[in-house]
C-alpha cells in the first residue's frame, strides 16, 4: 500500500514536470519529446523530504503518546481529572519530604483558596540559570492511569500551580516529575 502511494506520487510529480516542459493540447496526442533529468531528481528529493517528515512526525506522536498519563487528584474536595505528561527531565521534589512535584495549570482550578500554612515552597532551577520558588500544596493521593488502564498508580505528591499553558496544543494540562513513577 505504501509502495503504491509512493509510486503514484512519484508518477504524478514526473508527469507534472513533463507537462510543464512539453506543449499539450486537448486536440492532439501528448508526446514527451524533451524531459530533463533534473526534474526527475527534483521529484525524488521532494518525495524523500515528504516521507522523511511524515515518518518523523509519526515517531514523535508515538513517543509522546507513551509519555501521557491520566491524572486524578483531589484538591480541597475538587476532584480533577486531566491528561499529564511525564517530563523525564523534571526532577522537581520538595526538599524536606522528598515528595515528587506535579505542575498543574492554574486555569483548571482558578478559585482555589489555600492558606499560607498549607503551602510548601519548592525551589526550582531552569536550564537557562533562572531559579526561584514555586508554591505548592500536599495532596494525600494522586492516581495515575496509563493508556486508559483500570489499574492506577497511587502516590503522595506536591501539586504546584503555574499560570501559563503547559502545551500549546492542549494535549496535557499537567507535568509529572520523574519520581512519581
Amino acid at each position: 500500500l505504501i509502495f503504491i502511494m509512493i509510486s503514484f506520487t512519484f508518477c504524478g510529480l514526473c508527469f507534472m514536470f513533463a507537462l510543464s516542459q512539453n506543449k499539450y493540447s486537448l486536440l492532439e496526442n501528448f508526446n514527451i519529446k524533451n524531459y530533463s533529468i533534473k526534474y526527475l531528481i527534483f521529484a525524488v528529493i521532494i518525495i524523500y523530504i515528504t516521507i522523511n517528515r511524515i515518518i518523523f512526525y509519526l515517531k514523535d506522536r508515538f513517543i509522546i503518546k507513551n509519555l501521557l498519563y491520566d491524572l486524578e487528584v483531589n484538591i480541597k474536595d475538587n476532584n480533577i481529572k486531566v491528561k499529564a505528561f511525564l517530563d523525564t527531565g523534571n526532577e522537581l521534589v520538595e526538599p524536606i519530604t522528598l515528595l515528587p512535584v506535579i505542575i498543574l495549570e492554574k486555569s483548571i482550578i482558578p478559585n482555589i483558596n489555600i492558606s499560607e500554612k498549607e503551602m510548601f515552597n519548592i525551589p526550582y532551577g531552569l536550564v537557562n540559570g533562572q531559579n526561584g520558588y514555586m508554591k505548592g500544596i500536599k495532596v494525600n493521593e494522586v492516581k495515575l492511569y496509563k493508556n486508559n488502564a483500570s489499574e492506577a498508580i497511587s502516590k503522595q505528591a506536591i501539586i504546584c500551580f503555574c499560570n501559563k499553558k503547559l502545551n500549546i496544543n492542549g494535549e496535557y494540562k499537567a507535568l509529572l516529575s520523574r519520581g512519581i513513577i
